[in-house]
């Protein structure tokens, strides 16, 4: 009886054993794909901010520009009506400056 249990429990050990096996692979491969995807996506971003570099030098003659980062295209908006409203900045014309 005692070969018995100690068989029963070498096989749960091994089974045990197997399950870790593949749960480290699996993991192991999502650490792999998580990594690609962050490649891609710093690739992405480093040609996006090429982009924005470019556009800035190409623009920064009609007036000053600022970068800032997300769609907040209206808060934008409202930081240079504010800006105007303070005295900080002069209103633009745009019309004028065509």
């Amino acid at each position: 009886m005692a070969s018995s249990a100690k068989d029963i429990q070498l096989r749960e050990l091994k089974d045990t054993i197997s399950q870790l096996n593949t749960i480290m692979s699996e993991q192991t491969e999502l650490i792999r794909s998580l990594r690609t995807i962050i490649e891609e996506k710093t690739a992405h971003e480093m040609v996006l901010q090429e982009q924005v570099d470019y556009l800035t030098k190409k623009l920064s003659f009609i007036a000053p520009v600022e970068v800032m980062a997300g769609e907040f295209e209206m808060e934008a908006l409202a930081a240079g009506a504010c800006r105007v409203l303070a005295g900080e900045e002069k209103p633009h014309a745009f019309s004028e400056l065509v």
